[in-house]
């Protein structure tokens, strides 16, 4: 599913929501690994940011290098947006 796609279906599934006095729940548009992180998520995020609690990552595949670059291209993006799942 391509970026633009996903945030169509956040963006209504956000209407769906608050419309049936959901509004507390958070949509994570994307849960993957470090890989690609200013690509696909950053496309998602620039799309439907106003829809969308955020994304997150995990640390399986990729380098923590590339959080590096997701947070360049997301300057407004909080940590919390950009959630982090890895145990070590």
């Amino acid at each position: 599913m391509t970026a633009a796609t996903k945030a169509t279906v956040g963006k209504a599934l956000r209407g769906l929501l608050d419309k049936n006095y959901l509004s507390a729940v958070k949509l994570i548009g994307y849960e993957h690994n470090w890989e690609h992180a200013a690509a696909y998520p950053v496309q998602l995020m620039d799309a439907a940011a106003d829809s969308l609690a955020g994304v997150s990552f995990h640390c399986y595949l990729g380098l923590v290098d590339e959080m590096k670059d997701f947070f360049r291209a997301r300057k407004s993006i909080s940590l919390a947006s950009g959630l982090l799942t890895c145990v070590l």
